[in-house]
């Protein structure tokens, strides 16, 4: 037996030579996932997003299905039903919980009334370009024909509600501008998790252009370790594969980790790949007045790490 972090540690991300191109005539089949939580009227452009690119993914997949379905974790204001009437909407699904249970059990509770194979996480936040689902499938589709598994990943342009592509009927590609901290960063004090990550603060990192776009990507780069750079937002895997891992973990509360935890299992116990879809950014649209502070999240993120770092990963699995 093995603990998880040997198993990340020892991890090949090469999905280079496994790629092929997919075939577009067979039957693919889409969930999206959104947990909501007050996001409020930014909500009927997240959506407005997912269906165009969800019809734009038709064209090329000739037979694509999909569902939306939005898991309302006990909002207390800004309640979806007054945004989202599901009548206006084909294909899909609103399970409105009665308390907030957070956003790991309000994903499990959307998986488990999930019907398709391929899983997009995407959190209510997130602004999708008109070409991402597509993208994602023609990479998690073409590593299938070599039998190979994968965790895709959108990377961000964060911004905020005064960004007027919020009203665009079509995001394009080319007016996003990614500022996402996996492209190029600069490690700080805030970042800091535990004692170790001392040695890392005022060093520069370039994840992707280091790793190849995460190919050769080996144990520790800095502070992180493979599983590090899956975040939330926006990401795929398979859905009999999710559910035999366990869905994703509870105990990561309130905020980062969860999604850490899911890719860990899913690198180490299925042996996925993780791939950048980089032809495929998104818009990370941050409110203030709903989202936690920094300072708040910060708690919480140094609480997940001890707990991912020092526990989580010294877990034996078969």
């Amino acid at each position: 037996m093995k603990t998880f972090r040997e198993l990340i540690l020892n991890h090949n991300n090469d999905y280079r030579p496994f790629f092929q191109n997919p075939d577009l005539n067979s039957t693919i089949s889409v969930s999206v996932i959104i947990p909501y939580y007050c996001t409020g009227r930014n909500i009927k452009n997240i959506i407005r997003n997912v269906y165009k690119s969800l019809e734009y993914s038709k064209v090329h997949f000739k037979n694509l299905k999909y569902e939306i379905i939005i898991v309302d974790d006990g909002s207390p204001i800004n309640k979806l039903e007054e945004f989202i009437n599901k009548e206006s909407y084909n294909d899909l699904k609103i399970i409105k919980l009665n308390k907030n249970q957070g956003r790991a059990k309000a994903r499990n509770i959307g998986i488990k009334q999930s019907s398709y194979k391929y899983l997009f996480f995407l959190d209510s936040d997130i602004l999708l370009p008109l070409n991402a689902i597509c993208s994602h499938l023609t990479t998690v589709v073409g590593l299938e024909k070599s039998n190979k598994k994968c965790i895709t990943l959108s990377l961000f342009e964060y911004s905020d509600l005064n960004d007027k592509r919020l009203t665009k009927e079509r995001l394009l590609v080319k007016s996003i501008k990614t500022n996402d901290w996996r492209t190029s960063c600069k490690y700080t004090k805030e970042w800091i998790g535990c004692s170790n990550d001392l040695n890392f603060i005022d060093k520069s990192y370039c994840l992707l252009n280091q790793t190849n776009n995460f190919s050769t990507w080996k144990g520790n780069i800095g502070p992180w370790i493979l599983p590090n750079i899956v975040l939330g937002g926006f990401f795929t895997a398979i859905r009999s594969d999710v559910i035999e891992v366990g869905m994703f973990n509870k105990e990561f509360t309130k905020y980062a980790f969860e999604e850490i935890a899911l890719a860990t299992k899913l690198i180490a116990l299925k042996k996925y790949f993780v791939v950048p879809i980089l032809e495929a950014p998104c818009i990370h649209i941050s409110d203030d007045q709903v989202n936690l502070s920094h300072e708040v999240k910060m708690k919480y993120f140094r609480k997940n790490h001890k707990k991912f770092f020092n526990v989580f990963l010294n877990t034996y699995v078969k």
